[in-house]
């Protein structure tokens, strides 16, 4: 089977429909959406025709502080985002709230036999971060054994393939933002603005 993966779109939905158009082209039997859906800005219509999809949609960190509440800001760039979050989520319908609260905090499915198992930043907590230079011990720490031999994630916007021990992690990057670096460095969307 061809697993097509999308992962924090973002609200953009004419890049969630360029790459929806891509994996209808590539042959994609089943799409798995990583989640951070509507956060952007076409929170709604994003939903909408993740909906329409079918498909499973597991629980972002944005979408998590849209059902459960946004933290408090701590600094310019929190109060910011909180502030773009106040005016999205005034965006969604009552269905809308219904279908975000419908996201699961990890997947597990069977790819042509091949145990896999899905999740946002890790399996333990969707804000949590794994990059190509996050060390062995940290990334050992968010998994339990015996882990799938296919660990695939999103939430750091950042494509990535990486061996651990057995399994292979793999992430898509974000359909809606993608990024070129991530902190310690400042996080830079690839259009050069940086975060």
């Amino acid at each position: 089977m061809r697993l097509g993966l999308i992962s924090d779109l973002h609200g953009n939905l004419p890049a969630l429909e360029a790459v929806l158009g891509e994996l209808e082209r590539e042959g994609v039997e089943r799409i798995v959406c990583l989640g951070d859906v509507a956060v952007g800005p076409l929170p709604s219509e994003t939903l909408n025709r993740v909906r329409d999809l079918g498909c499973p949609v597991v629980m972002g960190n944005w979408d998590a502080a849209f059902v459960a509440g946004l933290p408090p800001a701590t600094d310019e760039l929190s109060q910011m985002l909180n502030e773009i979050n106040v005016w999205w989520s005034e965006q969604l319908t009552d269905e809308d709230r219904e279908f975000t609260r419908s996201f699961v905090p990890t997947l597990e499915l069977e790819l042509d036999g091949l145990p896999v198992l899905c999740f946002h930043g890790s399996p333990r907590s969707y804000d949590e971060v794994i990059v190509a230079t996050k060390p062995e011990d940290e990334v050992e720490a968010m998994f339990v054994s015996p882990r799938p031999p296919l660990l695939i994630g999103g939430h750091t916007h950042l494509q990535l393939v990486r061996r651990f021990d057995a399994s292979l992690i793999v992430n898509p990057g974000s359909v809606g933002l993608p990024f070129r670096d991530w902190p310690p460095k400042r996080a830079r969307i690839s259009h050069g603005r940086s975060l």
